[in-house]
């Protein structure tokens, strides 16, 4: 009997051999895979706890002994942004990238373009911040995230027609996506579409439950400022007076309400609201206040209100900006205040009170009624009284000029009441020229007499 085949051992030696081969191979396969998914097991843990500097560190390790890796690149991007580098952040993810080839991982791919977006936004590098955002809109048109950001981007560059555009396209994909309709009401804001506004804060309140005390400060503000805008000034006051019961009233809101009272003829309320609540706002602002609401009072006809605004800025800081100027410019205001009766916003004082000093009894002796100025007539003489604490400027000689030819009367006698005169440009007017200027210390004398 024989004992086996020629070459049988040979044979078998062999077999022994490339299984052990195949074994071995598998083997190192396998340690390798578990070696790798203990590595991105042991990444994120350190990611998970805030460790970036392990983080970084354990990618540097397999980077040394192991060819490149998307996920390593990626990791190690992270670890790097949660240092604060920046720079390789943004490195070793334009690395990763390089190494997710085809859009099969579309999602990781997404998540780096949204990060280097971030990133060179943060290094204020914008136009490669919109590129990387561009890249996930050429494959996901619709992608919200990335119209967001392109969108903020284009709002803090003040580019708000591509601010709206893009906005627009968002609140149609997701009505109820709040913070777009927040930045778009502020978008037609700016933009000059006060109505539109408003309607977008009203929608934002419909997808929106709960609203922090910093956004209802700033929403209110915002609908304030449309109503201001819109010349509705009580909606704009009701906007803004539950902001008044804040435990840090900032003086932005107290002007904003006086403003509206101002604006809306309630001279009084206004300057009452602002005794009461002057002095809950920061001591740094209370100059600033007062200075800003004495503006208003003036642009709306009441100087001697004004005045008394100003005055009290001066007593509480009397270096800020103007203020000093402002009342030494007003000094002849000041010291004659009978001349109120004049430089009133209240037409009906106004006018008994300058037909008493030109002896003026008939309906007929009032020729046209302006904010600006007044025309009386007395037989064939034209008496204009200017109404503006200010100089006359050519504009408003025009205006006077122009408002006597309406009426026809332009060939009468002419005698122009201005207690500030007439600026330089103004007087040289042929039309100055034919006229009889009463200012300064004769418009004093004239309106003061008895």
């Amino acid at each position: 009997m024989q004992d086996s085949l020629p070459g049988g051992d040979f044979l078998l030696l062999i077999i022994i051999l490339v299984f052990g081969c195949i074994a071995g191979i598998t083997f190192l396969i396998f340690n390798n895979w578990v070696k790798k998914g203990y590595l991105f097991t042991n990444i994120e843990n350190a990611l998970k706890v805030k460790n970036h500097k392990m983080v970084v560190d354990l990618c540097l390790r397999y980077l040394k002994s192991k060819p490149p890796h998307a996920l390593v690149y990626y990791y190690m991007a992270k670890g790097y942004e949660g240092l604060g580098q920046f720079i390789p952040a943004i490195a070793n993810y334009e690395k990763a990238l390089v190494q997710i080839e085809e859009w099969e991982k579309q999602g990781l791919r997404v998540e780096i373009f949204l990060k280097l977006g971030t990133l060179y936004s943060e290094q204020k590098k914008l136009e490669q911040a919109i590129g990387y955002y561009r890249m996930i809109l050429q494959k996901l048109p619709s992608h919200k995230e990335a119209i967001w950001r392109i969108t903020e981007i284009y709002f803090e560059a003040k580019k708000f027609s591509q601010a709206r555009t893009n906005l627009e396209k968002l609140v149609s994909l997701d009505p109820s996506l709040a913070k777009a309709h927040l930045l778009l009401s502020k978008v037609y804001h700016i933009m000059g579409d006060f109505q539109k506004s408003i309607l977008q804060l009203e929608k934002f309140f419909d997808f929106t439950e709960t609203v922090s005390l910093a956004v209802n400060k700033e929403i209110s503000l915002l609908l304030a400022d449309n109503y201001l805008a819109l010349k509705k000034y009580k909606e704009a006051f009701n906007a803004l007076k539950p902001l008044l019961s804040e435990k840090d009233l900032s003086g932005t809101v107290l002007l904003k309400c006086a403003s509206a009272l101002l604006k809306s003829g309630e001279f009084y309320q206004a300057l009452n609201l602002t005794d009461d609540f002057l002095y809950r706002i920061p001591v740094e602002q209370r100059s600033g206040v007062l200075y800003n609401i004495g503006h208003i009072c003036k642009t709306e006809g009441e100087i001697f209100r004004a005045l008394e605004t100003w005055k009290t800025a001066s007593s509480i800081n009397p270096k800020y900006l103007d203020l000093a100027e402002i009342l030494e410019n007003y000094r002849v205001l000041i010291e004659n205040p009978w001349l109120e009766n004049i430089f009133t916003s209240e037409e009906e004082i106004f006018e008994k009170y300058v037909r008493k000093k030109f002896n003026l009894t008939l309906d007929k002796d009032v020729v046209e009624k302006r904010n600006e100025f007044w025309l009386f007539k007395r037989e064939l003489l034209m008496l204009i009284v200017f109404r503006l604490s200010s100089v006359i400027d050519t504009k408003a000689l025009d205006e006077i000029e122009n408002t006597l030819k309406e009426q026809n009367m332009i060939h009468f006698s002419i005698i122009l009441y201005a207690l500030f005169g007439v600026d330089e440009n103004a007087s040289k007017s042929p039309f100055f020229r034919k006229i009889k200027e009463v200012s300064g210390k004769e418009f004093i004398t004239f309106f003061s007499q008895p």
